[in-house]
């Protein structure tokens, strides 16, 4: 898309579009490092000569170094870095910056369970008040239903114009949550539709689900890049963005904003009002469902590592939200996590995936994504944790990095010496997601392209000599030679060190339960890079024991299928609740056997090369 934005002297674009509200790619949150942030800009204002642009890419940025100029009265475009690229005067910027809608992951194989659905819808008439009788409208309406109920001040302000001596009747919409609490709105009618919908706020991706609350469909479904990645692409990043006051309050509207824009769509789509979502049940990590709450997170950051909340609440729709097109009788439903880094997502998924249910028995439930979050079940009991794996698995730590968008490089094999790759939806390539730098890694290691160490080997004959390059003065391989697109050197530490973490933590998780690898009956791998993922993959470069094969099963966005499940199912936030508040949560920061078990999980395992 293309966008013009004010920028003043001194100011650098990447700043000019954090102020505009425009979404620019930066893992490193504008700090120079992580080469992410390119856009084609054009203005006789930008002062390109300051785009961190390495001296090997001149061919293809020609821009680079120079001052943009107008030419014959026309702008010219330039490729640049936003965080290193100045204005010299204030003026105005053209930005060509392209978006592209992440890919929604399936989650069929989580159905939706039996059971009572959280709603109920009842039509009351009731008589006339009488001088003397001291119960109020809203007395009334709870004697008519037989039940006390919590209602928002929208119900009151609806009923003091419904009611009146002649209209004594109103339509209410029942909704049970915690311990069977009840949420209740009255209207003059029934609603046409009934709807609730489900939410998952990842670093890296929000999705949402549109649901049918009487008849349980599921309407439509979208996932897009989460707008807060201008603040970095993990949580720290987001955290200390959030320090700056200005900072927080873009952060925390620019998600709810994104949410509002999601849903009109989906609706739309349905051909459906959002005005008629009664329940939004929100997932998310703990960070990500803070900044949503306007809570300051801080205390996620550091130690003792306190998040301001974990409970379940229900959160009330802002009235300086005017923007957000829900019914304002919409039950907003936050739900519950475990600790700073072990959040609602993995209650949610851990609960979809009916892991409380399995009484006999062993089962990890792992989210593999910018963090390595797990859960185990074993005999009634769980414990869980969180290791600190980076944004390396969602592509934002790699050189070629990118989110599993449309033309990203998913799978990757070495055939006859050759490297083939599958991209989604068969285009260009433009990048390669966790999916597919993972099995590039594997296959290279399989084939002694990298050996146990991660080290590249370039006298490897398993693989033609073209393969080998340097990139950036580093030895890198050639993926795709169109494009250019590489693993490079540091591209495979950062995979051992993500994986050396996830590694890390299974063994704690292991050795805390006292039991073993082989004891373990059902993997459940959730999340966008977890369905995509190869299990044997996963195995070969020790992200996984090699006692799992077999045993493991994707889940796709098991956050998203709770948040839905929530959203429907009466009792089931109860649930979650449970889980939440019996789960053994295990620190591993400090911990010298997590230290010891990290430090020899950095190096790959043996294999017989050769392919």
């Amino acid at each position: 898309m293309e966008y013009s934005i004010s920028g003043n002297a001194g100011e650098t674009l990447f700043e000019a579009m954090q102020r505009a509200g425009i979404p620019v790619e930066s893992p490193c949150g504008g700090n120079g490092i992580c080469g992410k942030c390119l856009v084609e800009t054009a203005s006789d204002a930008l002062d390109i000569k300051f785009a961190q642009i390495n001296a090997a890419d001149a061919d293809t940025n020609p821009g680079a170094g120079d001052r943009a100029e107008l030419e014959t009265g026309q702008l010219t475009f330039h490729t640049a870095l936003a965080c290193g690229t100045k204005f010299w005067k204030n003026g105005q910027a053209l930005i060509k910056v392209e978006e592209r809608t992440i890919q929604a992951v399936n989650d069929s194989i989580l159905p939706l369970p039996d059971g009572e659905s959280a709603f109920a819808e009842k039509d009351i008439e009731f008589s006339k008040p009488t001088l003397g009788n001291t119960e109020s409208e809203m007395d009334r309406i709870e004697n008519a239903i037989g039940l006390h109920f919590s209602a928002p001040l929208q119900t009151a302000r609806c009923l003091g114009s419904i009611l009146d001596a002649d209209n004594r009747s109103v339509s209410a919409v029942l909704q049970y949550g915690a311990t069977d609490s009840c949420h209740a709105s009255v209207e003059k009618e029934r609603p046409v539709a009934l709807l609730a919908a489900a939410v998952d706020i990842g670093t890296t991706t929000v999705a949402i689900r549109l649901l049918d609350a009487r008849s349980d469909k599921i309407l439509g479904t979208m996932a897009e890049a989460n707008t807060q990645r201008w603040a970095g692409a993990d949580v720290i990043s987001r955290i200390s963005a959030a320090e700056n006051p200005q900072f927080f309050a873009r952060l925390r509207d620019g998600i709810r904003g994104q949410i509002g824009r999601m849903l009109l769509e989906l609706a739309e789509m349905a051909a459906k009002k959002t005005e008629d979502i009664r329940r939004l049940v929100i997932a998310g990590n703990p960070t990500m469902l803070h900044l949503l709450a306007g809570v300051n997170p801080a205390g996620i950051a550091r130690a003792p590592f306190v998040p301001v909340f974990n409970a379940s609440f229900d959160m009330p729709i802002p009235e300086d939200i005017s923007e957000w097109p829900f019914n304002r009788n919409c039950q907003i439903i936050f739900i519950p996590g475990i600790s700073a880094y072990v959040g609602a997502d993995i209650v949610a998924g851990a609960m979809a995936c009916g892991l409380h249910k399995e009484k006999q028995g062993s089962s990890l439930f792992l989210d593999l994504g910018t963090n390595g979050e797990m859960m185990l079940f074993s005999g009634g009991r769980s414990w869980c944790c969180s290791a600190a794996a980076g944004p390396a698995f969602e592509g934002a730590a790699i050189e070629f990095g990118c989110p599993s968008v449309p033309d990203a490089i998913d799978h990757v094999a070495i055939r006859q010496g050759r490297i083939s790759i599958s991209v989604l939806g068969g285009g260009r390539p433009i990048g390669i997601c966790g999916s597919g730098i993972l099995d590039a890694v594997a296959c290279m290691l399989q084939a002694g392209v990298i050996d146990e160490t991660g080290r590249i080997c370039p006298s490897c004959e398993s693989l033609r000599p073209e393969y080998f390059i340097i990139h950036r003065g580093k030895p890198a391989i050639l993926l795709d030679r169109t494009t250019g697109i590489s693993i490079t050197q540091d591209d495979i530490r950062q995979v051992q060190l993500a994986k050396a973490a996830v590694a890390a933590g299974i063994e704690i998780l292991m050795s805390e339960s006292g039991l073993h690898p082989p004891e373990i009956q059902k993997v459940y791998l959730a999340g966008g890079f977890g369905s995509r993922l190869d299990p044997a993959s996963a195995i070969a470069i020790g992200l996984l024991p090699k006692a799992f094969s077999g045993n493991i099963q994707s889940v796709g966005n098991s956050s998203l299928a709770g948040a839905g499940i929530v959203a429907l199912r009466r009792g089931t936030l109860d649930v979650c609740s449970e889980l939440a508040r019996h789960c053994i949560n295990i620190e591993l920061s400090g911990r010298a056997d997590f230290i010891a078990h990290f430090s020899e999980a950095m190096l790959f395992p043996e294999t017989t090369s050769g392919l």
